[in-house]
């Protein structure tokens, strides 16, 4: 399926943070992975985001100086408690109204019964290059991300 947004400008948001107070996501010549997921602390949504973790931290993605934007509706709270249990140290917001879900076009899951899980590739000037959307596959994201770091430093 081709993402509804793909090769157009990202669009902007601010939410609730876990870290505390609110993130605002704006283009601003930094490439993100901005990904979304359905539950926090669910066994697909937690090898994601280890995942996310894990590719962060390898040198090819540090050499783009990119950064990882994690998507939910679950509260900032359970966020946080999320990214302690995890030792995830990226931004994660809580989308408890689904507000930017609706605002980037993201589809639901196993027929609507769940919110979708999609990753996201935002190049430095803003543009939705590539997307990943699989519900049950978390490695695919990690493979999409993977793939797609090369591109990011030309």
């Amino acid at each position: 399926m081709v993402y509804a947004l793909l090769n157009e400008a990202a669009p902007e948001f601010t939410a609730p943070s876990a870290a505390s107070g609110s993130f605002t996501f704006k283009p601003d010549g930094q490439p993100t992975v901005l990904y979304f997921f359905p539950k926090a602390g669910t066994p697909v949504c937690t090898a994601e985001a280890c995942n996310m973790r894990d590719t962060s931290a390898t040198d090819d993605f540090k050499g783009v100086n990119a950064r990882v934007v994690g998507v939910s509706a679950d509260s900032p709270e359970a966020l946080k408690a999320f990214a302690s249990k995890n030792k995830l140290d990226f931004t994660l917001v809580s989308d408890s109204d689904r507000k930017i879900r609706a605002l980037y076009k993201i589809p639901g899951s196993m027929m609507g019964l769940m919110d979708g899980r999609v990753t996201l590739i935002i190049n430095d000037k803003g543009t939705i290059v590539a997307s990943e959307d699989s519900t049950i596959r978390a490695g695919a994201h990690k493979k999409l991300v993977n793939d797609w770091l090369p591109k990011l430093k030309q």
